[in-house]
């Protein structure tokens, strides 16, 4: 198999697993508060990890630092999307998140010199305008159709582009580690930087108690395949392709994200919403498609 067909059917199968991912985390977070629920998703995910990684931990160097260091930038992603989905529908947060090539491809130009061609310059057009129809969703429909609001659809488009930034800086790191050791290292960057905030409520028994089976699925979902799954098969795409590339599961996710809330939260869409996916996949196809050769911009 070349390095392209791997790089896509990992993003194949990344966006079909990533569509539920803001289902289930809205299911675990309406019972365990976001910094718990957070620390506690990682854990799971460093634990699984962590038999194949705990002695080149060991061998701290400046890359490794510099590892953990970018992988600061999509802890943040997850803290805003944790405190946005709350807020808003779980089809808005996977539809918000389809913007992610777009910024992608405009990163790559400035930080790896990537050339801009005409249809992604066309596709950054259509991509931010529809994303920014989604984001202001709630001023339009007036919350008559979705549970959302501006402050929760800003969360997490501001996530995105830090996720964005993480998706580019990441690439120079394939050349000395594994996609399985990138993921480990930001899982535990994640289960580090949030259990100062969860110690208390991890103490609770009060909230362990409230806690129900649909909590514990959707924490065990994010945890293992939200996380491990989904984070590793994105490395993969990023390693055997490149960070635009990589950043493509956002032409399923929107899809395999409606099917996921309407089979388990009911959640139904609306003309709007319905137009502003569309420009945001159009303006996405325009930026991650081949361009030709010869009209480079």
């Amino acid at each position: 198999m070349k390095n392209r067909q791997k790089a896509l059917f990992a993003i194949l199968l990344s966006g079909i697993l990533g569509g539920g991912n803001a289902v289930f985390n809205k299911l675990g977070l309406k019972e365990i508060p976001s910094f718990l629920f957070i620390f506690l998703r990682f854990l799971i995910t460093a634990i699984m990890l962590w038999p194949f990684f705990s002695k080149k931990l060991l061998k701290l160097n400046s890359n490794l630092r510099n590892l953990f260091l970018i992988s600061v930038l999509p802890v943040i992603n997850i803290i805003l999307f944790a405190y946005g989905v709350q807020r808003t529908s779980a089809n808005i947060a996977t539809i918000i998140y389809t913007s992610t090539p777009i910024t992608v491809a405009i990163l790559s130009g400035i930080i790896l010199k990537e050339t801009f061609k005409a249809k992604r310059i066309a596709g950054v057009i259509f991509g931010f305008f529809g994303t920014g129809l989604i984001i202001l969703l709630p001023i339009f429909e007036k919350k008559a159709a979705l549970q959302s609001d501006l402050l929760g659809n800003s969360a997490i488009f501001l996530g995105m582009i830090f996720f964005s930034f993480y998706n580019v800086l990441s690439k120079k790191f394939h050349d000395q580690y594994s996609p399985v050791f990138i993921t480990f290292i930001f899982a535990v960057t994640a289960m580090l930087m949030t259990f100062l905030f969860a110690g208390k409520d991890l103490m609770s028994p009060a909230i362990w108690q409230k806690v129900t089976f649909s909590g514990w699925i959707g924490l065990l979902y994010v945890g293992v395949f939200g996380s491990i799954a989904l984070y590793l098969l994105f490395q993969y795409a990023v390693k055997y392709g490149t960070p635009l590339i990589g950043s493509m599961n956002s032409y399923l996710q929107p899809i395999s994200g409606v099917i996921w809330a309407a089979l388990i939260l009911g959640e139904k869409v609306t003309p709007i919403f319905i137009v502003g996916s569309l420009i945001t996949i159009v303006g996405v196809y325009l930026v991650t498609a081949k361009p030709d050769e010869n009209k480079t911009v």
